[in-house]
């Protein structure tokens, strides 16, 4: 799984069917969005952890969720910090 961050996009997590990442100066909720390989996107509450927006079910991205609820305390960390 890899890591990497950019100045406008931080990329959190990647795997074989999708990206998960943060944008700098978003909108709130905290939240991250999920690029699938298909092009289609969700967004990602942090607290709780749930899909709030976008045309992917929980269980194309159940192994993201998961990876999610393990990091929920730096997630919302990068948020918050990615804002200022």
């Amino acid at each position: 799984m890899a890591v990497s961050f950019c100045l406008a996009f931080a990329v959190t997590e990647t795997g074989p069917e999708a990206a998960a990442g943060d944008y700098a100066k978003d909108h709130p909720p905290p939240h991250f969005h999920v690029q699938m390989n298909d092009g289609r996107e969700a967004w990602v509450a942090i607290n709780p952890i749930e899909i709030i927006h976008g045309r992917v079910v929980a269980r194309e991205i159940a192994e993201v969720l998961a990876w999610a609820k393990e990091r929920q305390a730096w997630l919302t960390q990068t948020f918050e910090e990615l804002q200022q």
